[in-house]
Order: C-alpha cells, then sequence, then structure tokens
C-alpha cells in the first residue's frame, strides 16, 4: 500500500531539486563564460626556447628548468617592451589593412572583412 509523502519528505525532495538546479545553472554559466574567454597568454619561455630547439639541443629536466627560470626573469622587461610598442603595431596594422582593403574588389573585401572580424572574435 501506498503511503503519502510526508511533508517533511515532500520538503526534503524540493530542496534537493532546487540545489541540483541550482548547481546544473552554475555549471552552465562557467561552460559560457569559459568558451567566451581568451584563451591564456603563452609562456615566454617560448619566445626564447621553441619546443623544437629544446629538443634539438637535448636539454636535460635540470637545464629545462634553468631556462625556463631565465626566461621567466625577462618576462618584466619584455611585457613592458610590448606594452609600449602595442598602439604603433596596431595602428600599422590597420594602415596595412586599409591598404589591402584599397586593392581588393567588393566581393574580396567582404571576404576580408569576415576574415577580420573572425580574428577579432578569436581574441
Amino acid at each position: 500500500m501506498n503511503k503519502p509523502t510526508s511533508p517533511t519528505k515532500r520538503l526534503r525532495l524540493l530542496a534537493a531539486l532546487l540545489l541540483c538546479t541550482v548547481f546544473l545553472c552554475g555549471m552552465l554559466c562557467g561552460a559560457l563564460v569559459m568558451r567566451k574567454m581568451p584563451p591564456p597568454p603563452k609562456q615566454v619561455e617560448a619566445a626564447f626556447l621553441p619546443q623544437p630547439v629544446d629538443e634539438a639541443l637535448s636539454l636535460s629536466p635540470h637545464q629545462r628548468r634553468q631556462a625556463r627560470a631565465i626566461a621567466e626573469s625577462y618576462r618584466p622587461e619584455i611585457q613592458a617592451i610590448r606594452r609600449e610598442l602595442q598602439p604603433r603595431l596596431s595602428q600599422i596594422h590597420t594602415r596595412m589593412q586599409k591598404d589591402l582593403r584599397a586593392i581588393l574588389d567588393a566581393e574580396q573585401r567582404q571576404k576580408f572583412d569576415a576574415l577580420l572580424e573572425k580574428k577579432h572574435r578569436r581574441r
């Protein structure tokens, strides 16, 4: 015989259902935010010691750690130079894109603009 559910059991079930709903909403929001976030910046050591060079030199784990520490010590200086040069580089890229657009026909300009938009969305 089925007994009617007590109010306490019903309340617990409702609380558990609400907790699961909130948890799932949080997961969905987190996933959406992660998709919109730009990729993490590449490590500085990659600029100084790309993997093919690392492999070609057959660095030992100790040397690899030392190379990483050396590259890391230069990070602030490199970042400062990048911040200083970025506005100038952006201006040059903008002028170059304008000059490129000038030589394209209408269909090519449309494709070019779509490529630029896709590139900007990835950032």
